[in-house]
């Protein structure tokens, strides 16, 4: 689809026609009234506004649109030219100055300023003025002189100066203040308007009548003063509107034929000139007063925010500064000097007193260090040392200092700064106990500390190994840990190591027991739990670590058991064979004996003692069997050959 058939496109085309219209009939309503003012002069505006309109449109629109708003502001310049009674080939030759005049200025000031232009910097207001109040109403005047010469024989000097004042004021009077007006929402956030503001900008308009309604007294040399007093008091933005009021009732009294202009020239050309130059003096007086003051409030602003991010950042990093005046011995802290040594802010500090808050145990070097920077000697660029406060705290400083010389090369004054390290300073010597305490269980422990890359790699190992394996660390380090594996228990330890990598460490870590062989050949037991280790920094996996301990002892104790429960279980097996063959063997003959006795028993003519005899037999036999059958039971009991069946009981019936 094409771009120029879009509703969005034709609106806002409808948008820019519109507002090159509006240009237009703006410009056209502003000429005719610079125009008609003064007819009776039968020569130039005494102060030409059409064209301020024109570059100040231009310089907020792009080039694009340029051509569109210079065609409609040039029609609208013909078309009231013409009104006005003008003649054709003058018009056109007027209209054309116009034109050069506001396009010359926008595109120098587009290629000096670029589109960020701020009036109310000096380095801006500069250049509209070397620019629209010099360099293009000279070149338009110069354009315009010549039309006028020809068709109306007029005076060159007069007419060149007339042109250049008229169009140089219109210029430097309506874009500097638009732009201004345009920019009011941030610079009136920059310098809001006080009642001293409002009081000057009231007192101006006082002056002002009274100056022109009091034409008798020459007063009209107040009014500049009290124009740059506004421009002080409410900058920029006050002098733009100073000027306005200024200059349209200025021109106002003096085209009444009322205040001091209309008495000292009577003449109206002359009267023009004057109005022109004095006005010239007030926008040149009022306009660069404000630019400066702006400047100097802005960098007195930017001094102090950085005065206040510079003590938010002592305080932010516990950094104080310092200075010693050698002549004086005067000496100067900072705040956060005071706040880093616990000294009120009221104390009085001395280079003695600086000195007797350093920690004994530091004085010496410290005050080496201060004599050796005095002297020129090369020293360290920056001293560690303690300062201990009057509640007897003690706190890590880290200072620096320079050494200001005189123009004979003498030691002059001397500035420093102290830094609070007292949390790094713990930091590190925790830092440095837990690696001392970390060292110590590493190299002192009967296990095995061992890190691996992500490639398999050993990457650290630690002293203890060449006592298990006869490997010192450094030969083992950056070779693949599975070199020190037995290869049939390779397998199972990868396999560990891969579980814990599917499943991103998230798993509890499993044991796993593998041979190792000794740097002598022999082989040795180890049992091992590969943990994933992540980077503190970026929480990526890099690398395992493990602890590997020595079970070649408990290996062998193992194996030892084993064989002891073997033995056992074998001599079981033999006794329970044997006591099934005794019973089998004592349970033959007792039967016989048990079945003759009952056999005796039933002898009717037994004697009473005979019969008792042969019971105490009897029960004796029942007893040896019933013995008998607990054996075989308990037998069938190890061989595993009963079937127990369970049954309810009452323990209470026992």
């Amino acid at each position: 689809m094409n771009r120029a058939t879009t509703p969005a496109y034709a609106t806002a085309r409808t948008a820019q026609i519109a507002a090159a219209v509006a240009l237009g009939l703006a410009v056209m309503a502003l000429a005719y009234v610079c125009i008609e003012l003064p007819r009776d002069l039968k020569q130039s505006a005494p102060i030409w506004l059409a064209n301020g309109v024109v570059l100040t449109v231009l310089l907020w629109t792009d080039r694009a649109r340029w051509p569109l708003l210079i065609a409609c502001a040039m029609t609208g310049n013909i078309v009231a030219s013409l009104h006005a009674g003008g003649q054709i080939p003058v018009v056109l030759g007027l209209s054309f100055a116009n034109v050069v005049e506001y396009l010359l200025s926008a595109v120098a000031l587009r290629h000096v300023l670029g589109r960020d232009i701020d009036v109310s910097r000096s380095r801006d207001l500069g250049w509209i003025a070397l620019i629209c109040g010099l360099c293009a109403p000279t070149v338009s005047g110069l354009i315009a002189t010549a039309v006028l010469h020809v068709s109306r024989n007029a005076d060159i000097g007069r007419t060149f100066v007339g042109w250049g004042l008229s169009n140089a004021l219109g210029l430097m009077l309506v874009t500097p203040c638009l732009i201004a007006f345009r920019q009011a929402r941030s610079l009136l956030a920059e310098r809001p308007v006080t009642r001293r503001g409002w009081l000057a900008l009231a007192v101006l308009v006082v002056t002002i009548i009274v100056v022109f309604t009091r034409p008798r007294y020459p007063l009209l040399f107040i009014i500049p003063p009290i124009l740059v007093f506004v421009a002080l008091e409410l900058e920029f933005l006050g002098a733009a509107v100073g000027i306005l009021v200024l200059s349209s009732m200025a021109i106002g009294f003096t085209a009444l034929n009322i205040g001091p202009v209309a008495v000292t020239a009577q003449d109206m050309a002359e009267r023009a000139l004057f109005l022109q130059i004095f006005l010239v003096v007030s926008i040149f007086s009022a306009l660069p007063l404000a630019t400066i003051n702006a400047h100097r409030r802005r960098l007195r602003d930017v001094a102090q925010e950085q005065t206040r991010w510079a003590d938010m950042a002592e305080n932010l990093a516990g950094v104080g500064y310092w200075r010693v005046v050698l002549a004086t011995q005067t000496v100067t802290w900072s705040d956060q000097m005071y706040a880093i040594l616990g000294v009120q802010p009221a104390s009085r500090i001395t280079p003695n007193q600086w000195f007797k808050a350093i920690h004994p145990d530091d004085l010496v070097k410290t005050r080496l260090y201060y004599r050796q920077m005095l002297k020129g000697v090369s020293a360290s660029p920056t001293m560690l040392t303690r300062m201990v406060r009057p509640s007897g705290e003690v706190r890590y400083v880290s200072g620096h200092m320079i050494i200001e010389r005189d123009a004979e090369g003498r030691p002059a004054t001397v500035f420093g700064v102290i830094m609070d390290i007292t949390a790094q300073k713990t930091a590190e010597l925790a830092i440095i106990e837990s690696e001392a305490r970390f060292r110590m269980l590493t190299e002192n422990g009967s296990d095995v500390l061992a890190h691996s890359g992500l490639d398999g790699r050993v990457t650290y190992v630690s002293p203890s190994v060449e006592h298990r394996l006869g490997f010192k660390p450094e030969e083992l380090v950056g070779r693949a840990f599975v070199d020190f594996i037995h290869e049939e228990d390779a397998g199972a330890v990868l396999a560990v190591v891969r579980a814990q990598f599917e499943s991103r460490g998230r798993t509890p870590p499993v044991r796993v027991e593998y041979r190792s062989r000794h740097k002598d050949g022999r082989e040795i037991w180890f049992e091992a739990r590969p943990t994933l280790v992540r980077d503190p920094a970026t929480g990526r996996i890099n690398g395992v670590t493990d602890i590997i301990r020595d079970i070649s002892q408990r290996k062998v104790l193992e194996i030892e058991l084993r064989q002891a429960r073997a033995d056992a279980e074998a001599a079981a097996a033999v006794k329970g064979e044997f006591l099934a063959n005794m019973s089998h063997e004592l349970r033959t003959p007792l039967t016989a004996v048990l079945g003759f006795t009952r056999l005796v028993e039933d002898q009717p003519e037994l004697s009473d003692v005979t019969r008792g005899y042969v019971e105490r037999v009897s029960n004796a036999g029942k007893a040896l069997r019933a013995t008998v059958n607990d054996i075989l039971d308990f037998s069938k009991l190890e061989a595993g050959q009963v079937d127990i069946k369970p049954r309810p009981m009452s323990p209470a019936e026992l």
